[in-house]
């Protein structure tokens, strides 16, 4: 009984003693600007290129479209001009019914093509930032780190601390430039 008492005392000291050493080591704060990384690493200029062309593929489809549409506009305009006395109500109605199905196709693609670019960009940016976080992680242990900040939400205060940007940065290319 005397014997687990001491030990117990004995382990209550060394925590206490660790916890004394911990105290006197000074906390380490980094931070990194990810958004940094996210836009001019080389994957996150090869994923804004990746954008920049699938916007302007699915732009180009959507100008196709607009131009059948306008095309079919001034066709309708003319049709029903031409023929004004010969069709009867119910079937300027019809002609007019047909085109405004196509004005909603239209606007459809355009929600779709939307809708797509924004799935795209969300997955790229989702897909970049775990493999950016992970790189934060191993260099934050590798400088003895106990936070990392993103540099565009800073704390209230914090004393300043290494920047490890570019490191995450060189790293982030290296595992992920191809």
């Amino acid at each position: 009984m005397k014997t687990k008492f001491v030990l117990t005392l004995m382990a209550a000291a060394l925590a206490l003693g660790m916890t004394a050493v911990r105290a006197e080591d000074k906390a380490r704060i980094g931070y990194v600007d990810v958004r940094k990384v996210l836009f001019e690493s080389k994957s996150g200029k090869r994923s804004q290129e990746v954008m920049q062309r699938m916007e302007k593929e699915k732009l180009a489809i959507l100008q196709r479209e607009k131009a059948k549409l306008d095309t079919e506009v001034q066709q309708l305009r003319a049709d029903l001009e031409k023929n004004k006395l010969i069709y009867s109500q119910k079937q300027v109605q019809d002609k007019q019914q047909a085109f405004q199905e196509k004005v909603q196709r239209f606007q459809q693609m355009q929600l779709e093509a939307r809708n797509e670019l924004g799935k795209k960009g969300s997955d790229l940016t989702k897909n970049a930032l775990e493999n950016i976080r992970k790189i934060i992680a191993d260099v934050a242990r590798e400088q003895k780190l106990m936070l990392v900040f993103d540099l565009a939400s800073p704390p209230l205060y914090a004393e300043p601390g290494p920047d490890i940007t570019d490191k995450v940065m060189s790293i982030y290319n290296s595992k992920h430039s191809n």
